[in-house]
């Protein structure tokens, strides 16, 4: 059984992989700057992106502070707008 800390790495991982092939470009920063972009990219996915079964929409969406269900495209693009 993976430990916490493990499946937290391997989510890192996996999220700065995905953004990775979406933007066509590597990051190269620090572990610390890559860690921060992958903080932040799973915090997006979970409050704009991920449905929540008990709330049946998002986060974000059932707090008002967005009007529809984000896409992965949108959050690149903000990404790349930054």
């Amino acid at each position: 059984m993976l430990t916490r800390s493990s499946k937290d790495h391997d989510f890192t991982r996996t999220t700065l992989r995905v953004v990775e092939q979406a933007v066509g470009e590597r990051f190269d920063g620090t572990p610390l700057e890559n860690h921060s972009a992958a903080v932040a990219l799973y915090f997006m996915r979970y409050n704009f992106w991920r449905v929540h079964l008990t709330l049946k929409t998002t986060p974000a969406v059932k707090a008002g502070v967005a009007d529809h269900i984000w896409t992965v495209e949108e959050i690149v693009a903000l990404m790349d707008s930054n």
